[in-house]
């Protein structure tokens, strides 16, 4: 992007054995994590790289986009400030709340003390070339003095991250009923590297949380960063490149939290089994927009695509190109249509992460053919494909024919905020139907209150772990406003603005808006609060406190939608300081972990049946040291496991099932073993 470095250039994500070479060809290096580095990498040297040696996989400029009142009141938040067993107000103290976005109006109220100070600790806008980056970076600029913070320009493209931050950490003051979750916490906020549109780079973000995590390192505290973004292009099994290197970046007192996204309504995923169905499908894309499709597929096995033009009355397609194959690597084909041309762009890859065939394309050219609509056809061998579009923009459709395929709502989590390993991964439910918005108008949902979201993604992974792991309120929530767009007659967001608020001499705006957007920061709010009793809280650790403590009702039995339950925040600190004060009942051990003679052996035993059962153990500090899909599980018949050689500590052992998950920690002491269920 012109003007984000000093340099033109594009951000990359490299994996690579040799960051030192890339400096060398002039490649300016930022966050390096589990093997992947992200980079700027100058227009000039982008052929060069590929010629270094240690240089495996190069991804290129991947984006995502965005996805308090009555929220508030609804998980119970006044009993953490008013209750007689928790041995003192939490509210943050201490804590770092990093928010990775765009659309920051850096001197809100929201974000203020009540003399008029900022709680914005640093700030890092990634689109502003105007200062000096921070260290170690090639691009944006740095604010890290008050006098530079509230100097800044709002964003003019979005509001998002004004609205996301406030409801995690808002400031509240008198006569303003819109304060966030965590009020005293340091606030630390990364203007993402976005494009104009709003497309935000997944290496800013993976560079924003690195910069999140060593400022709250070098002031020793703990922190916790929202993330409320997401994409529809990834694997969706926490395999991709920014799930691998924002696994890595967590850890005791560094926590993530990302929403799932809002694909809950739309047919945006489509599974097929070569295995046991016929080798070839077709499905119709039913254009929401007028914007032409993408997929993304993911193969056990190598697979061929066309794509076709049929009329609505049609048993032959008016147009084709053939079935294409695409080695790994990169090609384009032109389907003409009449005297229209349409480029359809596609490229293919092995990722030994997951051991899946990706081959991912595009189309542009004509956005819309009166009468005739786009057809997807599939051919392939074996295994299993899961491929998802761009909705809402693109939904997969049968178009009303028998032997073709519809998508379906399952699997509708987003990468980035949903698919993670360790991020904890955020649906939301309803608190409020209707708010009244200026001059007089209402922003209202036909939802059914304490309800799922109907727009909420639906879990689960591709490779079967529970997501997502809690929900929160997510509909409809006011907070902060930026206030470039508030006051803005002509803007979307102008009709969605709930009010203004005086501060010193200026009016601050607040308004209304929905998604799990808005649920992940309270979630992320709700940790900072946990962390200021528990600093060293790990990833690990606060799902178990989840599992332990969300509340379950009549709309959360399914944990495809609902995970382990409603946030409850109180509760959390009960559970994690021993205190009394509630009431917690365990649930139901589904599993049992029986040791064995010997080092790093021990049988676990289902209690209940489970499907695409997976077991994964961990080590203390997040890397993965053994996994194995097993398959189904009886109950009652144990499973054995064989660690490979490991040295003494703590382990993570995790039991998943297409429908639950058992946690237990393992403890190793030279040969002896003990088990801790979590």
């Amino acid at each position: 992007m012109p003007g984000v470095a000093s340099v033109a250039g594009l951000p990359a994500t490299i994996q690579t054995r040799d960051a030192a070479a890339l400096e060398a060809v002039g490649v300016s290096i930022g966050t390096q994590a589990a093997g992947w580095v992200t980079a700027w990498v100058p227009y000039d040297k982008l052929e060069a790289i590929g010629e270094i040696p240690g240089v495996t996989y190069i991804t290129t400029g991947d984006l995502v986009y965005p996805t308090l009142d009555k929220a508030l009141a609804d998980i119970g938040y006044d009993a953490v400030w008013n209750s007689s067993v928790l041995p003192m107000p939490y509210t943050g103290k201490g804590v770092i709340v990093g928010v990775v976005d765009i659309g920051f109006q850096w001197d809100h109220a929201a974000f203020r003390r009540a003399d008029g100070s900022t709680r914005i600790a640093v700030a890092w806008n990634q689109n502003d070339s105007t200062g000096t980056p921070p260290d170690g970076y090639a691009y944006g600029s740095l604010f890290d003095t008050e006098e530079k913070i509230l100097a800044a320009h709002p964003c003019v493209v979005e509001t998002h991250a004004t609205h996301v931050a406030s409801i995690a950490a808002g400031s509240s003051f008198e006569g303003n009923p819109y304060g966030g979750v965590a009020r005293d916490a340091e606030l630390v906020l990364v203007d993402a590297l976005h494009t104009p549109d709003g497309g935000i780079y997944t290496e800013g973000i993976v560079d924003g949380i690195n910069f999140i995590c060593d400022y709250a390192a070098g002031v020793g505290k703990p922190c916790v960063i929202n993330l409320s973004i997401g994409g529809t292009s990834g694997p969706h099994d926490g395999t991709s490149p920014f799930d691998q290197m924002c696994d890595s970046l967590q850890g005791a007192g560094q926590l993530l939290v990302g929403s799932m996204g809002n694909m809950g309504a739309y047919n945006y995923h489509l599974g097929y089994d070569f295995d046991k169905q016929p080798k070839s499908f077709r499905t119709g894309f039913r254009q929401q927009r007028l914007v032409l499709p993408e997929v993304d597929m993911w193969s056990d096995a190598p697979v061929r695509f066309a794509i076709e033009i049929y009329g609505y009355n049609d048993t032959m397609p008016k147009a084709t190109t053939g079935m294409l194959s695409v080695a790994e690597g990169w090609r384009d084909t032109v389907l003409l249509y009449e005297d229209k041309e349409i480029l359809i762009e596609a490229a293919s890859a092995y990722s030994e992460a997951n051991g899946l065939y990706n081959t991912l394309f595009s189309m542009s050219g004509v956005t819309d053919i009166p009468g005739a609509f786009f057809v997807l056809a599939v051919e392939g061998e074996r295994g299993r494909i899961d491929m998802w579009n761009n909705a809402p923009a693109n939904t997969f459709d049968d178009f009303g024919r028998d032997d073709w395929l519809s998508g379906d709502r399952e699997m509708s989590l987003m990468e980035v905020g949903g698919t993670g390993r360790r991020i904890t991964s955020v649906g939301a439910y309803v608190t409020n139907t209707s708010v009244a918005v200026q001059n007089g108008g209402t922003y209202s949902v036909a939802y059914t209150l304490h309800a799922v979201a109907p727009f909420s993604s639906r879990g689960f992974t591709r490779d079967g772990r529970m997501k997502p792991e809690v929900i929160a309120p997510g509909c409809i929530v006011t907070a902060a406003f930026n206030e470039v767009l508030a006051s803005d007659p002509s803007n979307f967001f102008y009709g969605m603005t709930a009010g203004e608020f005086p501060f010193g001499d200026k009016l601050y705006y607040y308004g209304a808006n929905s998604g799990t957007s808005m649920a992940s920061p309270i979630v992320a709010g709700v940790y900072a609060l946990w962390l200021e009793a528990c600093p060293m809280l790990t990833p690990e650790e606060a799902k178990a406190v989840l599992r332990s403590v969300s509340t379950t009702d009549e709309y959360t039995a399914d944990p495809s939608n609902a995970g382990y339950g409603k946030i409850n925040p109180y509760a959390g600190l009960c559970y994690l300081l021993q205190v009394g004060g509630v009431e917690v009942t365990p649930a139901a051990q589904r599993a049992k972990l029986y040791p064995s003679v010997g080092r790093g052996e021990f049988a676990i035993m289902p209690t209940v049946d489970a499907d695409d059962a997976v077991i994964e153990i961990y080590n203390m500090s997040g890397r993965q040291v053994y996994g194995s899909r097993i398959g189904r599980c009886t109950a009652g018949v144990p499973v054995s496991v064989a660690m490979p050689d490991s040295p003494g500590g703590v382990y993570i052992v995790r039991l998943q099932s297409r429908h639950w998950s058992e946690v237990f920690k393992y403890v190793v002491r030279g040969g002896e073993v003990g088990i801790n269920s979590l």
